[in-house]
């Protein structure tokens, strides 16, 4: 089993087994919770950019408050997450270009 951090392509090939796998493995922080819903974003769209054969991982692993972080992205929204064992943890998610 591969260590973090994940290469782009293993980052988002455990994505996907995460999502494949059901929703008891997907969490929404209550931050990222917050944060959506200000953003006029719902679960169903970060769900749908992950699944997207569209997205992308668009940068390398980094590592941010003692964790390693990820981003995938389309042409609209980008979704940071990290993963926890088998989990797939949201941390935020954005609309590209739009006013923060």
């Amino acid at each position: 089993m591969a260590k973090e951090p994940y290469s782009k392509t293993e980052a988002r090939k455990r994505a996907l087994t995460a999502l494949n796998k059901g929703d008891n493995l997907i969490i929404f922080t209550g931050y990222c919770q917050k944060r959506i819903r200000q953003r006029n974003l719902i679960d169903a769209d970060i769900l749908n950019v992950l699944k997207s054969s569209h997205a992308r991982v668009q940068k390398e692993a980094e590592w941010e408050g003692n964790e390693w972080r990820y981003q995938i992205e389309t042409n609209k929204i980008r979704v940071i997450f990290k993963f926890s064992g088998d989990y797939l943890v949201i941390i935020n998610a954005v609309r590209k270009g739009a006013k923060k």
